[in-house]
């Protein structure tokens, strides 16, 4: 994992304008990646926790938080969309997951428990 850091860092700093992510919605340059991860990062390591569940869309904000709890050292838990209530409840008992990032078009979804 330690490269995938060490390859960002070197494109936000040697072409940080260079397209690092591109959805239908949203473009990331390397660096605007970089100050992202960089800054949820070190929000995420503050609770002090190992695991963090993650249910979203895929978009450019679950990668942002992906490789930020990555960064944090967490072991990211993905939770699929199409869970009912009951088993994403299972799921986050099950793996023990200490904290959950729910993204926001996620959160409109009859299935948070």
């Amino acid at each position: 994992m330690n490269e995938l850091f060490e390859n960002l860092n070197h494109y936000a700093q040697t072409d940080p304008e260079r397209e690092a992510i591109v959805t239908a919605q949203t473009t990331l340059s390397y660096a605007t990646l970089q100050q992202r991860v960089e800054l949820l990062s070190a929000e995420l390591a503050t609770y002090q926790v190992q695991r963090l569940a993650l249910w979203g869309v895929n978009q450019a904000d679950w990668i942002v938080v992906d490789l930020a709890a990555r960064k944090a050292a967490m072991t990211v838990i993905p939770v699929p969309l199409f869970f009912t209530a009951a088993q994403v409840q299972h799921l986050l008992q099950d793996s023990q997951a200490e904290l959950l990032c729910i993204l926001t078009d996620t959160a409109q979804s009859d299935t948070v428990p």
